[in-house]
């Protein structure tokens, strides 16, 4: 009777570990390859023996591209204003401009400023829907392609900017500006950097081309990389660096 229970055991065993098997080589497989849920499945061979091991991954969020995208232009939006010249309270020109301070420094594009003398009559205002907020104008320089504009007793909101020892050739980047009907533009142009030197940043050819003057180059984090300037329809991108050092120099 012993022998009989004994052999029983063995039998009962041997069955078990046949139907382990059989579990591990085909019927898990199939259904890690029919349900998702089962992919942390893995199978292993050591030593001759199949073995099933379950792993633990961590949970992943998966961000939309596009809500990314939306994120970061909204950050960068509050800081681009619009700054007009005016004679004789006709408007000459106007400009897509960036705020850089939050009590009130705001940099546009050289040309806005272009011509202006200190026997001239023409004023400056930054437009902001539904009213329009003087400004004085603090600075130009025809070398660097920039002006600066300072308000009073007016706080801004200031994006986040990003020097080139943060961003990689090849990296995705956005312009946006402001047009002159008071708006933001609604279309984000979108390009890549493709130069990056100790001076300098560049983006693809083609960037740029369509916006208006003035426009903020960001990056995915919502960090303003370059201003975009636009002469002759020739758009040029003048890197954070330098508008950092033309606002040092303005301090100065």
């Amino acid at each position: 009777m012993r022998k009989i229970k004994v052999l029983a055991v063995i039998v009962s065993l041997f069955v078990l570990s046949m139907l382990g098997g059989f579990l591990g080589i085909i019927v898990l497989p199939s259904l890690v390859a029919r349900v998702p849920a089962l992919s942390s499945v893995e199978f292993l061979n050591i030593g001759g023996e199949r073995i099933t091991v379950i792993r633990q991954e961590p949970e992943q969020i998966i961000i939309d591209k596009a809500d990314a995208v939306a994120r970061s232009a909204e950050k960068v939006r509050s800081g681009i204003v619009i700054v007009e010249r005016q004679r004789l309270a006709q408007t000459v020109s106007a400009s897509s401009a960036l705020v850089v301070t939050s009590d009130g420094w705001i940099i546009t594009p050289y040309s806005l400023a272009q011509g202006i003398t200190s026997r001239s009559q023409d004023k400056f205002f930054i437009v902001l829907p539904g009213e329009q907020i003087s400004a004085e104008l603090v600075k130009v320089d025809s070398v660097s392609q920039l002006a600066l504009f300072s308000v009073k007793d007016r706080n801004f909101y200031t994006p986040e900017f990003a020097s080139k020892n943060e961003v990689s050739l090849g990296d995705n980047v956005f312009m946006l500006s402001a047009l002159e009907n008071e708006t933001i533009e609604s279309r984000i142009e979108l390009g890549y950097i493709s130069k990056v030197t100790a001076s300098d940043m560049g983006f693809n050819s083609s960037f740029g081309t369509e916006s208006f003057s003035g426009a903020a180059v960001f990056n995915t984090e919502g960090k303003v990389l370059a201003l975009s300037v636009k002469t002759n329809n020739i758009v040029s991108f003048i890197p954070i660096e330098k508008i950092n050092e033309f606002i040092a120099s303005a301090r100065e």
